[in-house]
């Protein structure tokens, strides 16, 4: 009787052990997900600012944190290259993001 209860909680146990790794494995590839996308949006941004760029960081953000330097830099490339050309640089996804924000100006 008492070997079967023993059993009974060591199954029990193996039990709850299994499901503790599953969810820790669960957790590990949603980590490493998570740090896959991190090393994309790095490498990215290398690309276009090569390793060795002078600018100066707040934070990780160039230029000064109140943006007032990012947003002239942003507004002269732009006017430069013009916004069809813009446009087209920009993956689709951004484009789709562009257009609702500007969906929403224009509802304003």
């Amino acid at each position: 009787m008492v070997n079967d209860e023993v059993k009974e909680l060591l199954s029990h146990m193996e039990d709850g052990i299994r499901y503790d790794i599953h969810e820790v494995s669960n957790q590990l590839k949603d980590m490493q997900t998570e740090v896959n996308i991190l090393k994309r949006q790095v490498s990215n941004f290398e690309k276009i600012i090569r390793i060795d760029h002078l600018w100066e960081l707040w934070e990780g953000v160039p230029f000064h944190e109140d943006g007032i330097e990012r947003d002239r830099l942003a507004m002269c490339l732009v006017y430069s290259m013009g916004l069809r050309h813009f446009v087209k640089l920009l993956p689709e996804q951004s484009r789709d993001a562009l257009r609702m924000v500007l969906d929403e100006a224009q509802d304003q």
